[in-house]
């Protein structure tokens, strides 16, 4: 994490016999999967290793959101959302002013990041949901996708 390495062991419970890697194919969307949570992992800050799993599965989450709600595809955006998404709250998305600037513009010439739009939200915004989320644990305002 950062400019550490990080070991977090896992017990095996069996010992399995690999059959040859060579001729399975890779997953690669697992691969590009983990280096996304990588990714959030550092940028959240997050370097407890007892974090590690609880968070990467949140992480995995977000970004099946931002895949499916909101056709994010760019690895920048994906890590981006899921960053907003463990910082201010899980459900920081069903606001609608944070549910709209989401949405890339249909303008061709629009090639603005995710992180350039979400910069243009209020900070007034970005207080309101992660205080209803330390209170309610979810958005109770705002919640329009």
């Amino acid at each position: 994490m950062g400019n550490t390495w990080v070991r977090a062991g896992l017990e095996a419970t069996e010992a399995t016999v690999q059959p040859d890697r060579a001729s399975a194919p890779w997953p690669w969307h697992r691969i590009h999967l983990i280096s996304i949570v990588n990714r959030v992992l550092c940028q959240a800050g997050i370097v407890h290793t007892d974090l590690l799993h609880e968070k990467g599965a949140e992480i995995e989450k977000l970004t099946a959101i931002a895949t499916s709600q909101f056709n994010l595809s760019d690895q920048a955006d994906l890590v981006e959302f899921a960053v907003r998404g463990l910082v201010s709250s899980q459900t920081f998305y069903k606001h609608h002013e944070i549910a709209a600037a989401i949405r890339a513009s249909a303008d061709p010439e629009d090639d603005s990041r995710l992180s350039d739009r979400l910069a243009l939200i209020s900070d007034a915004i970005w207080s309101e949901i992660s205080s209803l989320s330390r209170i309610t644990g979810s958005l109770v305002s705002g919640s329009a996708v």
